[in-house]
């Protein structure tokens, strides 16, 4: 990741003269330096998948729209509430489900 690129000159110099008192060898080479080893050396953040719909919900698992109301009041499926009466599903509880679904 180009992390020089992606930080403006100025967010730089910034990021410098408030951590200057505190780190007083610093300098805008030596903080990409840092930012680029802490990148490369750090866990990878996790993604935050975003709910699903009733439509993508009913297409990963090959169900009509009843049966996933059916799976939610069962708890096998958990449902998040959405705004209004929109309702979304919880990613990992539908590919729980899918995993822990038997074939015929």
């Amino acid at each position: 990741m180009k992390i020089s690129n992606l930080i403006s000159k100025e967010a730089l110099r910034i990021a410098v003269s408030v951590l200057s008192p505190y780190i007083p060898e610093l300098n805008a080479p030596s903080l990409v330096a840092a930012l680029k080893e802490y990148n490369a050396t750090s866990p990878q953040m996790a993604t935050v998948e975003r709910p699903l719909t009733y439509a993508e919900t009913a297409a990963l698992l090959k169900l009509s729209r009843p049966t996933i109301m059916k799976l939610a009041a069962e708890g096998k499926i958990r449902r998040i509430a959405g705004f209004g009466n929109s309702v979304r599903f919880d990613p990992a509880s539908v590919r729980r489900f899918l995993g822990q679904e038997v074939a015929p």
